[in-house]
């Protein structure tokens, strides 16, 4: 999964942490999901939340439970290759948001 994405950057703003990565569009997910509108798989989103949130709370252990899972708006890895993940490491559980741009595109809550 290392080469599924790639973080440009990591930001506090109002002690949120806001991390942004780069899909790559060309990975056989990407063009095996829907080859003709390519959409970035659930899983993936939710794969991807799990590790910056573990690797940001510097958690070793695996999340306990995963609630509220809500995908609000398709993303399309081609249109749109940059996702920014946003949550309060701090807190716990901790919930994470999920934005392409100003398109919010999932929410879910980690129990860690």
């Amino acid at each position: 999964m290392s080469d599924f994405y790639q973080i440009e950057s990591v930001e506090n703003v109002d002690g949120l942490t806001h991390v942004t990565v780069r899909v790559n569009s060309e990975h056989d997910i990407c063009r095996a999901h829907f080859p003709s509108k390519p959409i970035t798989p659930g899983a993936m989103l939710i794969s991807i939340a799990i590790d910056l949130v573990t690797s940001e709370k510097g958690a070793t252990t695996d999340v306990d439970e995963l609630k509220n899972v809500k995908f609000l708006s398709p993303h399309n890895p081609v249109a749109q290759p940059r996702l920014t993940f946003v949550f309060d490491a701090a807190k716990s559980p901790v919930d994470v948001s999920v934005m392409a741009d100003e398109t919010a595109i999932a929410k879910m809550t980690l129990v860690i």
